[in-house]
């Protein structure tokens, strides 16, 4: 805790007192000596009462939501509440708004009075504009002395807050380009509507990479029978595994926030356009623990609690070499769909992991 003196009201109280003090010397009055008393007992008051606030007043914050689209507007609610007889014309509360995805942190600064005996609750309008998990939190209180004489500084940012002092939320990516992403993973699954393998028992997942002549020994079901009468030779779809009926996909998220954004859009659609039993498994590298994160996601996942898990972790710059990272610590993944932004925008690769 902090204490700053006004030092111009410092002089102008003492000047006051100093002349009253003088005058009731000089001329024996009861006023003067009422006045010097007075003085007296409001500068102790003034004391008592800035002890009081800092000690007694509850400041807290909350958000009445756990998840907001981006482009979104949400409210972030300020309580203040001061259950003794003291007071303050002028408390200044920073907010601290962070967004750990990213590691971006900015402020806010409010200037409010504290009310005697009371609670107060202040709307304060949010407009994000990047995905992430959104920590508001009250990082520092200022507040003055009704005679402005001085101020106490509480400082929370060096310390462990109470959880009362701070809300989270996840700014979650809108959907885009479902129908692109849609046939994405119709040519990925078991939806190929030449054969209507859909039904057909024993279907593997996994996604169709190019077309070649057929070789003896072949599966039938993989044969493009359209194509072949075009070609008048039996030509098969070329396949790369997916393991254990999961769609892996490798997410290069990177500190140049429109290219993740980009990427957490696709991602959403992904999951938007997965059909029912295919499951997902969604990898990316996290800088704050120097290695590959991951969660799975099923029937049973909700969208929220995919992306909060994301966006625990931290973007890290460019990773140049994320594929033959990936190698290195996913060996036992034969392929998997590698969702990155190039020149051109969004794009989605297929990838042999021979490393």
């Amino acid at each position: 805790m902090q204490k700053k003196i006004n030092v111009l009201r410092l002089i102008f109280y003492s000047f006051i007192l100093f002349v009253s003090a003088l005058s009731f010397w000089f001329f024996r009055t009861a006023f003067y000596l009422i006045c010097v008393l007075l003085l007296v007992i409001f500068l102790i008051l003034d004391e008592v009462n800035l002890r009081r606030l800092v000690a007694k007043t509850v400041f807290s914050v909350d958000n009445g939501v756990d998840s907001i689209l981006i482009g979104e507007n949400t409210d972030c609610y300020l309580q203040i509440y001061n259950p003794d007889y003291s007071l303050s014309l002028k408390a200044q509360l920073t907010l601290s708004i962070q967004n750990s995805f990213y590691g971006d942190r900015g402020e806010m600064k409010l200037t409010l009075p504290i009310r005697m005996k009371g609670k107060e609750r202040y709307k304060i309008p949010l407009s994000l504009t990047r995905c992430g998990l959104v920590t508001v939190s009250i990082s520092a209180v200022k507040i003055q002395d009704p005679l402005g004489l001085y101020e106490r500084t509480i400082l929370y940012k060096d310390v462990e807050i109470s959880n009362h002092m701070e809300c989270s939320f996840t700014v979650l990516p809108k959907p885009e380009n479902q129908s692109i992403m849609k046939e994405i993973i119709k040519n990925s699954t078991l939806g190929y509507s030449e054969n209507e393998e859909t039904n057909v028992k024993g279907n593997d997942f996994s996604e169709v990479s190019g077309l070649r002549e057929y070789i003896p020994g072949d599966r039938i079901k993989d044969i493009h029978w359209k194509i072949s009468a075009k070609k008048g030779i039996k030509m098969v779809k070329e396949r790369i595994n997916l393991s254990d009926e999961q769609l892996i996909c490798v997410l290069d998220f990177s500190r140049e926030a429109e290219k993740t954004e980009l990427i957490l859009q696709m991602t959403y659609s992904l999951i938007k356009v997965l059909p029912n039993g295919l499951g997902a498994k969604f990898i990316w590298w996290d800088d704050n623990s120097m290695e590959f994160e991951s969660i799975n996601y099923d029937d049973d996942t909700g969208v929220e609690q995919i992306f909060y898990h994301m966006f625990k972790s931290r973007v890290s710059d460019q990773q140049e070499n994320i594929k033959s990272l990936v190698g290195v610590f996913y060996k036992n993944i034969p392929s998997y769909l590698f969702l990155t932004v190039a020149a051109t925008g969004p794009k989605v690769e297929s990838v042999y992991n021979t490393y």
